[in-house]
Order: structure tokens, then C-alpha cells, then sequence
């Protein structure tokens, strides 16, 4: 009912000049035929200018229409733009999501390929020691220990593990720095170092009153610094060493 408005409107407009003009005409025409000579000049002037003032007067209604039509083609073609615009941008969207897929999906292969593919041992030795110099050890241990014994390899897995004992002294974690230490093994001090962390590890359990695990301790390292002493020193502690039978 309400479709095409402004069509309807110019429809409007043309119905009433059209009604307009035949009652002017007609009216003229009753009013020349009458007797008397004023109304036959009326209906001669009402003929001829009956239908110019329907028509004129036809006009702003008709404009109105044309502006209604004018402002929903323009609409419409806004709409189908925005339309095809919409198309073409979801294809493209869909061509650019498929483009970077594939990219992905070709990156994903490539670092697969990069990380099956068996290393050179230069390879590795290389990556060690990049590692070894930012001083990260436990990854240049990953990758030397994969080539122990090409080139200078071995010194180099016990310069790490030292360098992670020595870590370990400063956390004050003497147990992991003495197993470190003692995998260093003859590298520069590492077996007095191993000592002086078990050493220490036994006075913290000492000061905890744990008896057993400090004789075990103190025992494997009889004859380092004052450890005689140490033990004479708390009758605890030789009872603990008496009960596994640990004799100095």
C-alpha cells in the first residue's frame, strides 16, 4: 500500500488536474450556455483558464512525489552498493584468510621440517656454545652432551655443570651444587668445591637437629677440614654415627 509512495503522490497529482481541468471545463461550458452575457464571458475565460489553474496547482503536489521517488531510487542504489560492496569484501576477506592459512600453514611446515632435521654436530656445538656464552648452561649441556667427545666438548659440559654448582653455592642450595660439582669432576677446583658444599649442607642439618642425614654427610667427607671436630662437638651426632656404625 505504502510501496513507491512517491509514485503514487505523481499519480495523485495528475488524477486531480485531470478532475480539476473537467470540472472547470464543464462548469464553463454551463455558464456559456446560460442567458445572461456576464456569465457566458465567465465561462468562456473559466474554459480557457480552468485547466491552466489545475495544472498549476497540480505542480507542488507533483513535485513533492518526484522528490519522494527521487530520494528512494537513491536509496535503493545506496543499498545495492553497499550490497556488492559487502560481497566483494567478504570474497576478498575470504581470499586474504585462505592466503594467510596457506603462509601459516607453509610456516608450520617449514620450522616441522627445521625441527626433524637431524643437527650436524657443528651444529650443535655451535648452538652450545651461543648458549654457554649467554650463560644459559642447562641448554648448552642439551646440546653438547648430544656430541660428547667432538672437539673440546667434554671440557666444556663440566665448565657447565661448575658454572651450575657455583649458581647453586649462591641459592645456598649445597646438595644440587655438590651433585653439579661432583659432575664437573676435574675441572679446576670442582672436588674441593663439591666438599665445601657438603660441608655445608651437613652444618644446616645440624642446625636442624637432623642427626642421621649429617653423619652420612660428614663421614663421606671424614677427612675435610674440621669435620673431627665438628662431630666431637655434638654428642648427638656420634650417637648417629655409633648407629650405622661409622667409625673415624
Amino acid at each position: 500500500m505504502f510501496d513507491r509512495i512517491g509514485q503514487k503522490i505523481m499519480g495523485l497529482a495528475k488524477s486531480l488536474f485531470i478532475i480539476e481541468s473537467i470540472l472547470f471545463v464543464g462548469g464553463g461550458i454551463v455558464m456559456f450556455f446560460s442567458r445572461l452575457t456576464a456569465l457566458i464571458v465567465s465561462g468562456i475565460v473559466l474554459i480557457i483558464l480552468g485547466p491552466i489553474l489545475a495544472w498549476l496547482s497540480s505542480w507542488l503536489l507533483y513535485a513533492f512525489g518526484q522528490i519522494a521517488d527521487d530520494l528512494h531510487e537513491l536509496r535503493n542504489t545506496h543499498n545495492k552498493s553497499n550490497k556488492n560492496n559487502g560481497v566483494r569484501d567478504g570474497k576478498n576477506s575470504q581470499k586474504q584468510l585462505k592466503k594467510e592459512d596457506k603462509t601459516n600453514q607453509s610456516a608450520i611446515t617449514t620450522e616441522q621440517n627445521d625441527d626433524t632435521r637431524e643437527l650436524t654436530k657443528e651444529e650443535q656445538y655451535q648452538r652450545g656454545i651461543g648458549f654457554e656464552k649467554q650463560e644459559q648452561y642447562q641448554e648448552a649441556l642439551d646440546h653438547y652432551e648430544e656430541i660428547a667427545g667432538y672437539k673440546d666438548t667434554n671440557n666444556r659440559i663440566k665448565a657447565c655443570y661448575y658454572a651450575i654448582a657455583q649458581s647453586f653455592m649462591s641459592e645456598q642450595k649445597y646438595e644440587d651444587a655438590a651433585i653439579s660439582f661432583e659432575l664437573s669432576d676435574g675441572y679446576r677446583d670442582a672436588e674441593s668445591l663439591r666438599k665445601e658444599a657438603l660441608y655445608l649442607q651437613a652444618k644446616i642439618f645440624i642446625g636442624q637437629k637432623r642427626w642421621t642425614p649429617a653423619a652420612d654427610i660428614l663421614y663421606s667427607i671424614r677427612s675435610y677440614r674440621d669435620v673431627h671436630k665438628l662431630i666431637e662437638e655434638y654428642p648427638a651426632l656420634q650417637n648417629a654415627m655409633n648407629k650405622i656404625n661409622y667409625k673415624l
